[in-house]
């Protein structure tokens, strides 16, 4: 169970009530990986505050694309565990947020990516996005990108533990998570990260209100069915609170998600060819 936490990138949050007196091997060395699971957690989150004060300070609009506005949603933020910085700016910003974090000594990375690119420095890795990942080139992915359109004036500041960010608005994170979800699913692998994500996320709304907000939109897009399947999920298996609007999900097909995220690990660790 614990070599699989780690795998699924959920180290923390699975690990974060449990108590025992056993000082073994076993716990020693869980009590060790999670201590060193904090200090990444707490560099990311510094780095987002980073972001925010470059990229404010020379007055460049963005978004965080998951990462700490995810955590957001967790009861404890720092339980989310924590990877890349990714964040989305404007078309016509693009170039200049480019040469601010090349003017603070990040190298471009020689990873092709086709809807980011990669910038490191002393750790730090940032993705800096021309459009949020995973949507796909059809009649529903330019749907998709409408929706996007007004990604930037309907963003607001929030506040963090260490410093403020620029998040989007709470539809088009919820978006952005299943759109990026539904990209790893048919693509190199869904992990049980992504569904924890889905978790704090959607368990953060009233049925009512949720629905509201996300029901016509995702269907118009292909992505209701798919945002119903996840919060049974959640619900069946991680707790979530029971939804009537997903009710009729298919139950198998929840079950095979989850078979596939176990057996094909995060990302599609365990098996190259799933």
């Amino acid at each position: 169970v614990w070599r699989e936490c780690l795998m699924q990138g959920v180290g923390s949050l699975a690990f974060s009530s449990y108590k025992t007196d056993d000082c073994g091997e076993t716990f020693g060395l869980i009590k060790k990986a999670l201590k060193n699971r904090l200090i990444v957690n707490m560099s990311v989150n510094s780095s987002h505050a980073f972001l925010h004060r470059l990229m404010t300070e020379n007055a460049v609009e963005y978004v965080i694309l998951k990462g700490c506005v995810s955590a957001s949603f967790y009861p404890d933020p720092m339980l989310r565990d924590m990877g890349d910085v990714d964040f989305l700016v404007p078309p016509e910003y693009q170039e200049k947020a480019s040469d601010i974090l090349l003017s603070h000594g990040f190298v471009r990375s020689h990873e092709n990516h086709g809807f980011h690119t990669v910038f490191e420095k002393d750790g730090m890795r940032f993705e800096l996005h021309r459009e949020p990942s995973g949507i796909p080139d059809s009649a529903a992915g330019r749907r998709v990108r409408e929706y996007f359109d007004d990604i930037f004036e309907r963003s607001s500041v929030i506040e963090t533990s260490f410093g403020p960010l620029c998040a989007p608005s709470v539809f088009h994170h919820g978006l952005i998570l299943l759109v990026h979800s539904a990209h790893h699913l048919t693509g190199e692998g869904l992990g049980l990260r992504h569904i924890c994500d889905w978790a704090a996320f959607e368990n953060s709304f009233d049925e009512s209100e949720f629905v509201s907000l996300f029901k016509e939109k995702l269907e118009s897009v292909g992505l209701w069915n798919f945002a119903c399947v996840l919060t049974k999920i959640c619900a069946d298996y991680l707790g979530a609170d029971k939804r009537g609007f997903c009710a009729d999900a298919d139950g198998q097909l929840c079950r095979e998600i989850l078979s596939d995220v176990f057996s094909g690990g995060n990302f599609g660790q365990k098996n190259s060819d799933r």
